[in-house]
């Protein structure tokens, strides 16, 4: 997954810890990255960037491989007790849920238009993985149901996982204007 690569990136901060300078100015041991340090989801923003560039077949196979370093939710297997600072201040594992959701959004759209859908399960459920709040990769796997002909599973999943869908013992909030006409355009709600 794209957060146990992260969790492992420490390998690559070879130091002795007690040496680095901000170890002296602490007094506590830790690292120190001078040069910087190229994680997955800076490999996955740059072959996203790259896709972007170089548009068609070429930005399609980028976008594929972004989606090869991903094995589900981002920074979900951390060692324990570590990357605090992932939490506080800028949310690094948000940004990567964003990116991880937009890129396996479009890779299952050009799947489906392609009708190729065990290229546009395999995006939908990992957009669903990394983003499962999001209605849009709730949308997407229902679409996907749907071109698969499970038209009954995905009525379910539209009313279960969207429509009817409360994360607490609240209602279920409003829809967006946006769901709405996805749901309208699609007339999943018509029986």
């Amino acid at each position: 997954r794209l957060g146990r690569r992260l969790a492992y990136a420490e390998v690559y901060l070879i130091s002795e810890g007690r040496t680095d300078t901000i170890a002296h100015a602490t007094g506590i041991n830790a690292y120190q990255v001078d040069n910087g340090l190229l994680i997955d989801t800076d490999l996955l923003l740059r072959l996203r960037l790259r896709a972007d560039a170089r548009g068609g077949p070429d930005g399609h196979h980028d976008l594929h491989t972004a989606l090869a370093l991903v094995q589900g939710p981002p920074f979900s297997n951390l060692r324990e007790a570590g990357w605090n600072w992932l939490f506080e201040g800028e949310r690094h594992d948000e940004y990567a849920k964003v990116a991880i959701a937009d890129i396996a959004l479009t890779v299952a759209t050009h799947a489906l238009a392609n009708n190729d859908l065990l290229k546009a399960r395999s995006a939908a459920i990992l957009a669903t993985e990394a983003a499962p709040d999001e209605e849009a990769t709730r949308l997407c796997l229902i679409r996907t149901t749907e071109a698969e002909g499970h038209h009954t599973q995905a009525a379910r999943m539209l009313r279960d996982d969207v429509c009817n869908r409360s994360d607490d013992d609240n209602a279920p909030p409003e829809l967006s204007e946006r769901t709405k006409t996805i749901i309208r355009n699609h007339a999943w709600l018509a029986s």
